[in-house]
């Protein structure tokens, strides 16, 4: 009789260790997203992917040998669209759109060679137009139009402020401090040129940027012979929660100013 309780208690307890794993997997299935053109996927793989995440359809993408092709879309949890990009031999292309959760359109981006390039623009839910936001390869280039739900332009935008702390009877030192107009913390300052309006962080030096003020300091040096003024470069971020890019040329008290 003891050996017989101790058989049930063993194949009750197996029973429930069975359960256990059985429920498990069952829990991770349905809430894993099935992640596409992963190392486990083939990379012959044609047809349509679709991935799931917490039991709703998540994401649906076409493969052609393993790479997107197509059109690519992504689903929000009530079953509408949340975004929709096209894809040649696995790289950007065309127009790509998001969607507000009840469908409305909420930004359209074009690409080219896999980058932005051109006007991605952006909608209020009314569907009036919110922003223009040009891009060339990638690169923001000056021109940022933006717009109020009533479709009025914005045209109220802060400046670049500057002063300059001249020290060079003291310490041969000249300080130029920048800011915006507003006070914005908002923006990071930036020295350079603007080459075709396009704001390229590789071709220009960023300026120490801590609660909205950017500061360079200059030694004077006879024997250096630089600019006889500087340019700086705004990179600010608006209300509306688009970057702008504004810049300003700032006369020098001296040639001989170095860095």
């Amino acid at each position: 009789m003891k050996q017989r309780l101790n058989c049930i208690r063993i194949s009750f307890t197996g029973f429930v260790f069975l359960a256990t794993i059985l429920f498990c997997g069952c829990k991770n299935i349905s809430n894993k997203e099935t992640p596409i053109n992963e190392k486990n996927d083939s990379t012959k793989f044609n047809g349509v992917y679709k991935s799931y995440r917490d039991g709703y359809l998540y994401s649906e993408v076409t493969l052609k040998d393993g790479k997107k092709e197509g059109l690519a879309k992504k689903f929000y949890k009530n079953g509408r669209i949340n975004t929709e990009v096209y894809y040649k031999n696995n790289i950007k292309v065309d127009t790509s759109r998001w969607y507000y959760t009840d469908g409305k359109i909420y930004r359209e981006t074009p690409y080219q060679n896999g980058v932005v390039h051109g006007i991605q623009k952006k909608y209020h839910r009314n569907r009036l137009l919110k922003a223009e936001i040009p891009y060339v390869y990638g690169k923001r280039k000056v021109g940022l139009k933006e717009y109020s739900i009533y479709n009025n332009p914005v045209k109220s935008y802060p400046s670049i402020s500057h002063i300059i702390t001249d020290k060079r009877a003291e310490n041969r030192q000249v300080i130029l401090t920048v800011r915006l107009s507003n006070n914005s913390q908002n923006v990071k300052f930036y020295q350079g040129e603007l080459e075709k309006g396009i704001f390229d962080t590789d071709k220009i030096k960023y300026i120490l940027t801590e609660k909205g003020k950017g500061s360079i300091t200059f030694v004077e040096k006879p024997d250096f012979e630089g600019k006889n003024q500087i340019n700086i470069i705004a990179y600010y971020k608006t209300k509306n929660g688009n970057y702008k890019i504004l810049h300003k040329r700032i006369p020098m008290p001296s040639t001989h100013l170095k860095e």
